[in-house]
Parts: structure tokens; C-alpha cells; sequence
């Protein structure tokens, strides 16, 4: 009797990752993750020429284009295909994380009882989106200023992926406050270099004039970003409180003494607390005991 020596067979096949971590630029599209299968592909003279793949999904910047599962149809491993979320306006990068849940060799399209599937120790990766959005905003939405001040100072911030140049342009537009007679109009482009983000402030004069007005505002705006940044906040209101009063009007003294000799009383009337513009005030006597 001959005996034919053969070589062993793997127990199961094993299916892996083929990376611990990945990580991709949200503005790619999709992520390739590689998958790394361990088998003899014949076992015993049973043979198989695909694998099914369950696996899940938990975190957030992805989606999944096959629900869950994928056949690979190479031996020699496939990779694991998800889309990407390009998502401008968030200026975080996100993560999400991939673990195969089950594995199961097919023949002709059905499942192979024979040989048996496993996924290895390597059966989850992580995935990084990196965020590429430059995001240039104004800091506040609101500022504040006594026309006294002479100026009001506006912050224009560039946060998220620093890897170009940005730039972004300015202007201020009228209100209920005046160009010229409430403020001085400002426009220009304000720039960051490559590798460079932070704030930037743009300085507005504020006019201080005598008149006596209520508060008055005008609008700080922020148009055309380049090097593929987007606009955050993008307008500024700016409230100018008018420091000029037309002041009080009040009795000197709540109360007089004279002798009827004298022939006559003085009653002395202030203004004070404000001096901006002309005021009038009425005043008239009327019977007490007298």
C-alpha cells in the first residue's frame, strides 16, 4: 500500500485587516482599507473561489456603500471600499471604527460548509477624517462702542487645515449709522500664509459728533474667501452708543424763604449732565396759602 504525503491544510481560513489605522483627507472621497486573507484555498479537494464578509460601522464621517457586507473574489485579499464625508463646515477632523463580524467561503456563489471562516486578530481598523476646511469668521457677530472710543476693533479668525494660503475680503455697509457722519467706511483683504492661522483685526474709525441721537448701527462683512477656505460667520453688527446728552434741567433749591419787604424772590434753574443742543424748559407758580 502507498502513502502520499501532503501538505497540511490551514485549520480555517482567517480574515484580517491588512492596518490597524487609517487615515484620509475628508475632501478624498472614499477609503481603501486594505484586507489580508490567510488560507490554502483547497482543502482536502474542497475548493472555494470567494468569501463573504460581514463587518459594522460605528463613529461618524463615512458612509457605507455596501450595507455591511462584501464578497471578495481574490484570494490574495481585496480591499474594503467606504465613502468619506466632506463636510466644510464643521473644521473637526472624525473618526469612525470597522470590525468584521463573521466570514464565510462560498462555491459557485453558495456557502462552502468546508473549509470554516474566521475573522483573525486583527478584525477591526480605525479610520481618521482628517479636516481640510479652512474656515475663516468673524469672532463675534456683535461689538459695542462708545463714539467716544474713536475706533471699534472687529477679529477675524482662520481655523481648520492650515496648508494653504487663504485670504478673505472686507467692508462695512450703512445702517441706521451713516457713513461720514457715524463712522468712517473701511474695505480691504485680509490674508493668512500657509502653515499660518489665528486672528486678525480690522480697526473701524468712529465719528464723534455733538448731536444728541439714539444708538446707531452699521454692518461688518466678510465676501470672496480663496485657497479653498469658507466663510463661518460672515457679518458683524456693530452698535454705536452716542455719548452726547442734552443734560438735565432742575430746581436749584426745593424750597425758598423772603420777606414780603423784599419785593421780590429769586428761583435759580441748572442745566447740567449734558450740554449737546439747544433745550427749553416751561415754568409757572400757582397758589398755596398765599
Amino acid at each position: 500500500m502507498l502513502f502520499f504525503a501532503s501538505t497540511p491544510a490551514i485549520a480555517a481560513v482567517i480574515v484580517d485587516f491588512g492596518a490597524s489605522s487609517v487615515i484620509v483627507n475628508e475632501d478624498s472621497g472614499t477609503v481603501s482599507i486594505p484586507l489580508a486573507i490567510q488560507d490554502d484555498q483547497c482543502f482536502f479537494g474542497e475548493c472555494y473561489d470567494q468569501i463573504s464578509v460581514s463587518y459594522s460601522v460605528t463613529g461618524e464621517g463615512y458612509t457605507d456603500p455596501n450595507n455591511g457586507s462584501i464578497v471578495l473574489s481574490q484570494i490574495t485579499g481585496q480591499n474594503l471600499v467606504l465613502n468619506v464625508i466632506n463636510d466644510p463646515a464643521t473644521g473637526a477632523d472624525k473618526s469612525f471604527t470597522i470590525s468584521l463580524s463573521s466570514c464565510q467561503p462560498l462555491s459557485n456563489g453558495n456557502p462552502d460548509t468546508f473549509p470554516s471562516c474566521v475573522p483573525g486578530n486583527a478584525s477591526s481598523t480605525s479610520v481618521t477624517v482628517r479636516d481640510v476646511t479652512n474656515i475663516i469668521s468673524v469672532v463675534n457677530s456683535s461689538y459695542s462702542v462708545n463714539e467716544a472710543d474713536g475706533t471699534v476693533t472687529v477679529s477675524v479668525s482662520r481655523t481648520g487645515d492650515l496648508a494653504n494660503p487663504v485670504s478673505v475680503s472686507y467692508s462695512t455697509a450703512d445702517g441706521s449709522a451713516v457713513v461720514g457722519q457715524d463712522y468712517s467706511a473701511v474695505s480691504g483683504q485680509l490674508s493668512w500664509a500657509a502653515g499660518v492661522g489665528g486672528a486678525q483685526t480690522v480697526v473701524i474709525p468712529i465719528v464723534n459728533d455733538t448731536l444728541v441721537e439714539d444708538q446707531e448701527s452699521f454692518t461688518f462683512t466678510l465676501s470672496n474667501p480663496t485657497g479653498n477656505a469658507q466663510l463661518g460667520q460672515s457679518t458683524a453688527s456693530i452698535t454705536i452708543a452716542s455719548d452726547d446728552s442734552p443734560g438735565t434741567i432742575a430746581l436749584d433749591a426745593t424750597a425758598y424763604s423772603v420777606n414780603e419787604a423784599d419785593g421780590t424772590v429769586t428761583i435759580s434753574v441748572s442745566r447740567s449732565g449734558g450740554v449737546a443742543g439747544p433745550v427749553t424748559v416751561s415754568y409757572s407758580t400757582s397758589n398755596g396759602t398765599a
